[in-house]
C-alpha cells in the first residue's frame, strides 16, 4: 500500500519496516507530495486495517515526522529503518524480517 502511494504521489520509497506498533519509512519526494501522500496512506491502511479486523477510528495514534536528510545520510537512515526489528529484539538479522523493504535490496551497506 505504501509504494501503490509513492506511484500515485509521485514519492520514492528508499526503505520501509512494519513494527508491531508503527513504521518507519526513508521516503523521498515534494513536500506537498510527502504530506498528501502520507495523509492518503494513513486513511486508506486503517480504512483496510479496521475492515479487516472489526475496528474503527485511527490507526496510527499521531501525526508522521519529517526530517530533511542529505543525500549522504540516506544510506544511514535506510540502515536505521531495517535495523529497527533486529535492535528491538524481533528477529537476529535484517533479512529475516519479513516486514521491510528497500529499494537497495536489504543490504543497503553494499
Amino acid at each position: 500500500m505504501l509504494l501503490k502511494t509513492a506511484r500515485r504521489f509521485e514519492l520514492e520509497v528508499e526503505a520501509a519496516c512494519v513494527l508491531t506498533t508503527h513504521y518507519h519509512a526513508v521516503v523521498d519526494g515534494a513536500v506537498a507530495g510527502l504530506s498528501a501522500g502520507l495523509q492518503w496512506f494513513h486513511a486508506r491502511y486503517a480504512r483496510a486495517f479496521n475492515r479487516r479486523y472489526g475496528r474503527f477510528g485511527h490507526v496510527f495514534a499521531e501525526r508522521f515526522q519529517c526530517r530533511t536528510v542529505d543525500e549522504d545520510g540516506v544510506v544511514d537512515r535506510c540502515l536505521y529503518v531495517l535495523a529497527n526489528p533486529v535492535n528491538a529484539g524481533l528477529c537476529d538479522v535484517i533479512e529475516r524480517w519479513p516486514w521491510s523493504y528497500s529499494r537497495h535490496g536489504l543490504d543497503v551497506t553494499a
